[in-house]
C-alpha cells in the first residue's frame, strides 16, 4: 500500500506540474478519491491498454527505443469525442518503471525530465490519432525512462481508466529489428492486422496502414515497399510513411509490405452484397483424360469490375484447380466451384485414363517435343507421350504448353530462330526487330532496295534488311529522331495494330471487330490500338489472357516470343497468300 501511494504521490506531482501550464477553472478533487482510482488501475499489471488511450504498438509489451541523438515516433489513440474539450499529458522520468515502482517504494521520486501537454480538440479528425516526436537529445544520456501519459480535464481531474506508463529506452547503437507489425485505421480505431487471418473490406474503399518495426522504433532504415498479388482488384501505394490499400475489384489479394528489411503479409478480400448480377463458370472441356487440363472461364456481370475467385476441387486426387486451371490427375468424378462476393457456381468433369486403339509409335522430336513412344488416344484425340526416349530441341519447352505447336510450325517454317542453339525463351520479351523479321521472312524475304532511315539499325545485323523492308512497307514506323529501337520491347495492342495495318496493305477485307468493352480493362486500349486489337479478337489472332478465370486484354503487357509464335502462326494459317 505505501508503495502504491508513492507512485500517486508521483502522478499527482506530474498532475500539478501539468496545471501549471493548463487553465485549470476548478480545484482538482480530493487526493483520497483520486489514489482509490490509481490504485485500482495498478493493481493488475497484465490488463490491456485502456479502451480509449494506446501508445503504439502497445508499449506495455514492447519498448520504445531510440538511437542516442535521434528520434522516434510516439503515437496516442483518444476517443475525441469524449474528450473533446479535455488535456492529453504525458511526461518522461529518469529510469526505467521497475525504478520508478523501487523508488515509490522507497519514498523517492524520480527526476522529471520532460513534461508536454495537448487539446484534444487539436488531435487528428482523420484517424483520432496523435503523433509526436520524441529526440533523445542532451537531457536524455543512454540508458532508461519511464514515460507516464493520462488524460486530464480542464479542471485539472485525471481520468482513471486512461494511464498508461511504459519503458522508453536510448541506446547508443541501432538494434536489429525483428518482427514487422502491421496496424490498420478502421472506423476511427487502430488495430493489429495481419497474422494469418483475412481482412474483409467494400469495393470502392481505402484502408490506411500503420508499419512498426520491433523493438519498437530502434531501426534506422524505414523504407516502406508494397505490392499486390491482384492490383486490379486491391491497388496498393506508399504515401508520407503509410500503406494505403484502393479495393477496385472483387476477390481475393495477397498484400507483400517490406519495412526496411522486415517482411510483412496481408490477405485481403474486397467484397460487395450486390455488385455482381451473374455469376457462372464456364468450362472447354468436362471429360478429360488423366493429364489434360481445362482452363475455366468465369462469365459475368457486369464484366468492366476486375475480380478475383476463389477455386475448390471436392476431390484433389481426381483432378486439382490452380487459378482457374484444372488438371486432371485420376480416374473419377469431381466437382469444381468458384466462389465470389457470396456469388458461386460449379462445374462437375469425368477424369478417365487414355485409351490406345493402335498401338504407339516412336516420334522423331520436334522444337518442343522430345523423342518419344507415343499414341493417339480415341478419347481426348491427342497424342499421348507413353515414354520420353530423348530432350526436344529448345530445352527450355513445354510439349504439354499451350503454345507447343505454335512454336513448332514457326521453327519448321524459319520464321524464328531460338535464341541460343537449345533455348528457344518462350517467356523471354519479344522486341521490335525479332516482329519485322518474323513478317519479313513470312513474306519470304524479298530483295531490298533503298536506303536505311534509322540511325540506330546497323548494317549487316540479323534484323537490319528487315526493318529496311518494314519501314518501305509501311509495317512498323520508326519511334521518332530518326530511330527505330530494334531492342525496345513491343506490346500486346502494338502487334495487333501492326498485323492490322499490315493485312489492311494487303488488300485484304477487314471483317468487324470484337466489342472491346466486353473484357475490364477494354478500357485500357490506346486510341491508336482499338481499331487493331478489335481486329485481331474477332479473327481470333488474340484471345486475352486468362488468369483465375478472368479474361483480360493485357493490351499494355510486354509480348512474349511464345505469345508471338502463337499469333503468327494463327495468323499465317487464316491468310496463307501472305508467306507465297
Amino acid at each position: 500500500m505505501k508503495k502504491l501511494n508513492r507512485i500517486l504521490a508521483i502522478v499527482l506531482a506530474l498532475a500539478l506540474a501539468l496545471s501549471m501550464v493548463i487553465p485549470v477553472t476548478a480545484a482538482a478533487e480530493p487526493r483520497s478519491e483520486f489514489t482509490a482510482k490509481v490504485m485500482r488501475l495498478l493493481q493488475d499489471k497484465k490488463s490491456p491498454y485502456p479502451a480509449d488511450v494506446y501508445v503504439y504498438p502497445y508499449a506495455q509489451t514492447y519498448d520504445a527505443s531510440v538511437i542516442k541523438g535521434g528520434s522516434t515516433l510516439l503515437q496516442f489513440k483518444c476517443n475525441r469525442e469524449t474528450h473533446y474539450n479535455d488535456y492529453f499529458c504525458f511526461g518522461i522520468y529518469e529510469g526505467s518503471v521497475e525504478n520508478f515502482e523501487k523508488l515509490a517504494e522507497q519514498g523517492k521520486e524520480p527526476k522529471l525530465i520532460e513534461v508536454r501537454t495537448f487539446e484534444m480538440s487539436k488531435f487528428s479528425a482523420f484517424d483520432r490519432a496523435l503523433a509526436t516526436t520524441w529526440t533523445a537529445d542532451s537531457r536524455y544520456p543512454v540508458g532508461d525512462y519511464t514515460l507516464a501519459a493520462f488524460v486530464m480535464s480542464a479542471t485539472g481531474n485525471v481520468y482513471e481508466q486512461y494511464l498508461v506508463v511504459a519503458d522508453l529506452h536510448v541506446v547508443s547503437k541501432e538494434i536489429p529489428a525483428t518482427e514487422l507489425e502491421i496496424y490498420k485505421y478502421w472506423n476511427d480505431n487502430l488495430y493489429q492486422a495481419g497474422d494469418g487471418f483475412p481482412e474483409t473490406h467494400d469495393i470502392n474503399s481505402t484502408v490506411c496502414y500503420e508499419m512498426y518495426a520491433l523493438p519498437l522504433n530502434n531501426t534506422s532504415d524505414r523504407t516502406i515497399t508494397v505490392s499486390s498479388t491482384r492490383p486490379d482488384v486491391v491497388y496498393p501505394y506508399v504515401d508520407a510513411g503509410r500503406v494505403y490499400l484502393d479495393f477496385r475489384g472483387l476477390g481475393k489479394a495477397d498484400i507483400s509490405i517490406t519495412y526496411g528489411k522486415l517482411k510483412g503479409e496481408l490477405m485481403i478480400y474486397s467484397v460487395s452484397d450486390n455488385a455482381l448480377t451473374k455469376f457462372e463458370i464456364v468450362p472447354g472441356e468436362t471429360e478429360l483424360c488423366v493429364g489434360m487440363t481445362d482452363r475455366l472461364r468465369v462469365d459475368y456481370a457486369p464484366s468492366n469490375i476486375p475480380v478475383a475467385p476463389e477455386w475448390y476441387t471436392s476431390d484433389p486426387s481426381v483432378a486439382t484447380v490452380n487459378n482457374g486451371v484444372v488438371t486432371a490427375v485420376g480416374a473419377g468424378t469431381v466437382t469444381i466451384s468458384a466462389n465470389l462476393s457470396g456469388k458461386s457456381d460449379e462445374v462437375t468433369y469425368t477424369v478417365t485414363e487414355h485409351n490406345f486403339p493402335e498401338e504407339p509409335t516412336e516420334r522423331e522430336r520436334t522444337a518442343t517435343k522430345p523423342a518419344m513412344i507415343a499414341g493417339h488416344c480415341s478419347l481426348c484425340d491427342q497424342d499421348v507421350a507413353v515414354e520420353i526416349l530423348g530432350e526436344q530441341i529448345f530445352v527450355d519447352t513445354d510439349y504439354k504448353a499451350w503454345y507447343s505447336e505454335h512454336v513448332d510450325y514457326v521453327y519448321d517454317q524459319k520464321l524464328m530462330n531460338g535464341t541460343g542453339e537449345r533455348t528457344f525463351g518462350p517467356d523471354m520479351a519479344l522486341s521490335r526487330a525479332m516482329v519485322v523479321t518474323v513478317l519479313y521472312r513470312a513474306a519470304g524475304s524479298p530483295e531490298v532496295e533503298g536506303e536505311n532511315p534509322f540511325n540506330d539499325v546497323e548494317a549487316g545485323q540479323w534484323y537490319s534488311d528487315a526493318i529496311v523492308w518494314a519501314s518501305r512497307n509501311e509495317v512498323v514506323n520508326g519511334v521518332g529522331n530518326g530511330r527505330f529501337d530494334p531492342n525496345g520491347s513491343i506490346t500486346r495492342e502494338q502487334i495487333a495494330t501492326i498485323l492490322y495495318r499490315y493485312t489492311e496493305n494487303l488488300g485484304v477485307e477487314m471483317g468487324e471487330g470484337a466489342d472491346l468493352d466486353a473484357y475490364p480493362d477494354g478500357v485500357a486500349v490506346a486510341d491508336f490500338a482499338k481499331e487493331g486489337m478489335a481486329w485481331s479478337l474477332a479473327e481470333g489472332l488474340i484471345s486475352g489472357t486468362v488468369s483465375n478465370g478472368v479474361t483480360t486484354l493485357s493490351p499494355k503487357h510486354n509480348a512474349t516470343r511464345a505469345q508471338f509464335a502463337t499469333i503468327i502462326s494463327r495468323y499465317l494459317q487464316m491468310f496463307p497468300a501472305v508467306d507465297e
